[in-house]
Parts: structure tokens; sequence; C-alpha cells
């Protein structure tokens, strides 16, 4: 349920372009209007958004549009990188959610080559659109580039303009039966059931024969409104001539919708943009409360000090976050990340500890091995609240799949998992997790962070603190961003020795070309 809610909220493409970009026609030979290329991408199949600018909109609702989007499309140009709003986009999703970003280069100038962006994107490939005579050519490139990063192979149908729904027993004489025979039909019903009240499209009925009592069926309640041309009089030629020419007028109308943005159904929904995601915020919070609940009563028959929820997360050894050449085993640092518990949603504190694995690859994977079902709980949720995990922004991510395999082949339980964890935590010596364990006024216990603990009517326990001072004076280290290293495992200690031989047989797994 969650997954699929995910899936109906998400939008496979976002585009930010900057308003000084766009010209005057949709279909100017001069430059890319983002209409066009939005356009074009639905209709390959793709879900998209951008934003309106003729709208007053707020840097939540853009963020929050950008976040449930799979990929991030830039219209990169001059004025693209001189407006500071979307230097801020563009910041926002390459830095903080680490999305994957695909430029489409439009304009006459380059000038942004040489400015902080173009460094930035230096090592990026882009879809040069400054020649439209090209497009087509162009958007075929812009299209395999957005299904192989979105991991979302399109399937073409062919789309009828116009579909007829008939009973099939008396199709060869259907106007000497009747559409008696057609309300007597349970699969006729249903199909206009289907059309009327759920996918709300344009209908029209059509009578035929000689009898009026279906105008007393469900059909008839359900297409009372609804626009009617009888066939059953004499003059039937003429009803059908004016049938076609009504159908004719209405796909005319259908098809050709005004090009004004404000008008627009892909951008600037607010409202149904507000309605579901507050309704997958809902669902994933009582998620959340609900996983709490099974790991406190497993942790709370445990006498332990340390926090509940982790992560494992890993960073490119190079800068570029973007660049396809950085997914291999070897490319990859991995870390540990303690997570804040707060009711309204868990995540990584913003000054939050990560931890590096400093037996690299080997005591990751023994972690993992130990407390895989624990662990695969955990990022199942957090995937769906994935901002700043490069693990998790991607559900084919090598490092989620391997955890997602070692849970589903794994013999320990839910409470051997935590023991295991706990068991590492004391080995590798981490203890300034950046959390407290905090008391809330309803008898829960939660670890926080420094920001959602500074509330009223909290207490906190001495546990963490005491333990997080101990750790500073120990590193004796001022910088809070940099990872600390989690000590190599012994293979002769209790944790290590029980996956040893299990993990050093098995590796991620590799990404097929």
């Amino acid at each position: 349920g969650l997954d699929a809610l995910s899936d109906s909220i998400m939008t496979d493409v976002y585009i930010s372009y900057c308003k000084n970009d766009v010209p005057d026609r949709e279909d100017s030979d001069h430059t890319l209007h983002v209409q066009r290329l939005m356009r074009s991408l639905e209709g390959e199949g793709y879900k998209c958004d951008a934003r309106d600018y003729q709208q007053d909109y707020s840097l939540g609702n853009i963020a929050l549009e950008m976040k449930q989007a799979r990929v991030i499309v830039i219209m990169l140009s001059d004025n693209y990188e001189q407006d500071e709003n979307c230097r801020a986009e563009f910041s926002h999703a390459y830095e903080l959610l680490k999305k994957p970003i695909i430029l489409a280069v439009i304009g006459k100038t380059n000038n942004w080559t040489k400015t902080n962006l173009g460094f930035l994107v230096s090592s990026m490939l882009y879809v040069d659109f400054s020649n439209m005579e090209l497009y087509n050519e162009k958007l075929d490139e812009i299209v395999d580039q957005v299904e192989k990063k979105t991991h979302k192979k399109v399937q073409h149908l062919q789309r009828a303009d116009c579909f007829i729904s008939y009973c099939w027993k008396n199709s060869a004489n259907a106007c000497e039966l009747g559409t008696a025979q057609y309300v007597k039909s349970n699969n006729c019903i249903m199909e206009f059931r289907f059309a009327v009240t759920t996918l709300r499209l344009p209908a029209v009925v059509v009578i035929v024969g000689t009898g009026y009592k279906w105008q007393y069926s469900e059909v008839g309640m359900l297409g009372a409104n609804l626009p009617m041309f009888n066939l059953q009089s004499n003059d039937s030629e003429i009803s059908s001539e004016k049938l076609i020419t009504f159908i004719t007028e209405k796909l005319s109308t259908l098809s050709n919708p005004d090009n004004d943005l404000t008008t627009t159904s892909s951008i600037g929904n607010d409202s149904k943009l507000f309605n579901r995601s507050t309704q997958f915020q809902e669902i994933l919070e009582l998620a959340q409360r609900n996983l709490i609940r099974q790991i406190s009563s497993v942790t709370n028959k445990i006498s332990t000090s340390y926090p509940r929820l982790f992560v494992i997360d890993w960073n490119n050894k190079q800068q570029d976050t973007n660049a396809e050449s950085t997914t291999s085993e070897s490319s990859k640092i991995y870390v540990l990340k303690m997570l804040c518990e707060h009711e309204e949603g868990w995540h990584y504190p913003q000054n939050g500890n990560a931890f590096l694995f400093s037996g690299g690859v080997q005591q990751m994977r023994l972690l993992v091995k130990n407390t895989a079902k624990y662990l695969f709980r955990i990022m199942s949720v957090m995937k769906h609240n994935s901002t700043g995990f490069n693990s998790l922004a991607h559900s084919d991510d090598d490092l989620f799949e391997y955890v997602a395999s070692a849970a589903k082949s794994s013999d320990l339980n839910f409470g051997l998992n935590f023991t295991s964890f706990t068991s590492f935590l004391d080995e590798v010596g981490i203890n300034n997790f950046g959390l407290s364990r905090t008391h809330l006024p309803n008898g829960k216990v939660l670890w926080l962070c420094n920001e959602h603990k500074n509330v009223k009517h909290l207490t906190f326990d001495n546990i963490e603190s005491d333990l997080s001072q101990k750790q500073v004076k120990s590193n004796n280290r001022t910088d809070g961003s940099r990872p600390q290293m989690a000590a190599k495992s012994d293979p002769k200690t209790k944790f290590a020795a029980a996956a040893l031989t299990v993990a050093t047989t098995q590796s991620l797994p590799k990404k097929s070309n």
C-alpha cells in the first residue's frame, strides 16, 4: 500500500527552467519552450511537472515537487545560471536530494560554462537544444536518458479517438433488438460505469431498437444527463449525421487545449498535490509508528543505551555525485547513520555523525548479514523519505538490493538482529550519535536530535550526553560533519565471528549494463 501510494504521487520528470527563457510561442523555432518539452515527454508516457511562474509558488511547494520526481531536467542557459531561484533549484536537486539530473542546454550563448554552476556540471553529459531544427533528434536523446535514469520503460499503446461500447451478443442486429440487450449484460454495465464514474470520459448515449425500459436501469440513471441520440425514430439517418458531427466537434475540442501555461493541468496543480502529499505523509507516519512499536517491544527486553534506528549509506570517493562512472563498489565509501525517531518523520540529523566503516566493504557486509531483517524494515520505510541518502535514492540501488537479498535469506529473527547491532556498536566503540534518549509526556521513549528534543515537557536521560562528552574528548575533534571511523572488527569477537564465513563469500550485486 505504501509503495503503491508513493508511485501514484510520484512524477517521472520535473523540469527546472528560467522564465526569461520562455519564448512567446510554444512552437518557437529559436528557443525550446518548456511546454513543448513537457508535451513531448508526456506523449512518450512520462508524467511531468514544472514550476508555474504565473502563480505565487512557495519554495516549499517547489521543493516538494522536486522531491516527488524521479529525475530532474535542467533547461540550462545563461539566464538560468544568472537567476538566483534557478540556481537554488539546481542546488536543492544536486546537493540535497541527490536526484539524477539531465541537462538540456538551450540558448545561443554558453557563458554559463565559466561559472560555478558550469564547474559542477562539467562532467555531466548534456543534450544541446540550441538548434531547434534538430528538435526531434535531440528529443530522442532526452527520452533515452529519462528511460535510463527513471528505470521506467514506457509501453506505447495505440490510443483510439473513440471507443464504442456495445453488447456483442446482438452486435449483428443491435438496431432490431434494441438497447435493452445492453443493460442486461453485466459486462456492458461495468464498461459504462467505469467510463462515466471512474474515468469521467466524455460519453454519448445512442438509443437503438424499440424498447424504452432501459431508462429505468443503472445505465439510464447514470446517463440521464449525458448527450443522447435516438436512432429509433424514422429520421435515424439525420440523427446519425448529427451524432457524427457532435463526436467530430468534441474530439476537435479535446485535441486542441489552450496553450496557456495557466490552463495546463500538468503545471501548478496545488490542491491535488497538497491532498495527495498529505495522504501519503499520514500513511508514512502510520507505518513508522507501527514499526517503532514493534522495535520497542524487542528493545525493551534488552538493556541497552544505544539508539534503535540506523541506515547504511554510501558516498562517492569522487566529488561528482551524478557521474555514471561512480556506481561501482570500489568507488564507494560506506557509512553508518543513526536516525532521529521524531514522530512526524524519521530523518538523519542535520549535524549528525556518519560513522565510516574502517574495515571497508567486508565490515559493512558483516553488519548487514547479522542485522538484515531489522535493517531492511527500516530502509524500506526510509526510502519513501530518502532525502540525503544515496542508498535510498533509487529502489534498485546495489546496497539496497543487497540488504533486501540478505533479509530474505537470513535465519536470524528481529530480536537477534538488534542484539547483533548493539554488539557491533560495543565492539567498534561508537557512541557520539548526536541523539538524546527522550521521555515524552505520553510515556513513550524516543531518540531525538537536538532540534526536536528542544520542546517543553520533555525529559532526557543522561546516558547519551555522558557518552557523547566522552567520545568528543577522546576524538578531540570539532568538525562534526566528517565521518567518524568505526574500528575494524576482530574476526574473533562475538559479532564478527558469527558471519565472517558467509559474508566474505558474498559481494554486492553488479549492475548490468
